[in-house]
């Protein structure tokens, strides 16, 4: 039988093993430098940014939230959606930015510039990435309507800068989709770390 010492020289190599493993094969972290900007900036004159969010609810469902502003930083659109599934997190957040797309597209836009918190979201939109499983075929339904685009963006934020489309998937509605637009009775607006937040 192998001494307690013996024992732990053994884990710690297993562990060495692993380390070196998992450098090599998994996808390693993203230093700071190289993730997006921490403050929300508006658009060029003419067309519309999308932020967009989704939230894991407890007991299971998933809550999408998104808003829309203008060059002016005024919000235009805002909205919620409330699905029954139990999804992981990247399917949540590609979901996010389809409905976030989807009504720009209903409102007209053509111009869009999306961002998202979710970085391997961006990544995917950005090397069109498709294929046949649930989750691909989102990415494929977004780049669809990349195409039909006049312009199109899609890039990274940190949570810091993406504060109101994450306080928007907490909202409360009893409808399974709630979108609040510029032609809805006005709306209020708060400050929150920088950014508008309709109230």
């Amino acid at each position: 039988m192998a001494s307690p010492q013996q024992l732990a020289t053994s884990f710690t190599k297993l562990v060495q093993d692993y380390m070196e493993y998992a450098q090599q094969v998994f996808i390693k972290p993203v230093h700071a430098a190289l993730a997006g900007p921490a403050s929300w900036s508006p658009p060029p004159t003419g067309r519309v940014k999308i932020n967009t969010d989704a939230h894991l609810m407890n007991g299971g469902g998933v809550s999408l939230g998104v808003v829309l502003r203008d060059a002016q930083g005024q919000i235009i659109a805002t909205g919620v959606k409330r699905i029954q599934a139990r999804w992981e997190v990247e399917q949540a957040e590609v979901a996010g930015v389809k409905f976030g797309m989807q009504v720009a597209r209903r409102m007209g836009h053509v111009e869009m510039m999306v961002e998202s918190d979710a970085l391997t979201v961006v990544r995917s939109i950005n090397n069109n990435i498709t294929g046949f499983s649930p989750l691909l075929l989102y990415y494929e339904d977004i780049a669809r309507m990349k195409r039909e685009c006049v312009f199109f963006n899609c890039s990274h934020v940190r949570r810091a800068g993406n504060t109101v489309a994450h306080l928007i998937t907490r909202w409360n509605t009893d409808a399974s989709e709630f979108v609040c637009s510029d032609n809805s009775p006005k709306i209020e607006l708060i400050q929150v770390g920088g950014e508008s937040l309709a109230q």
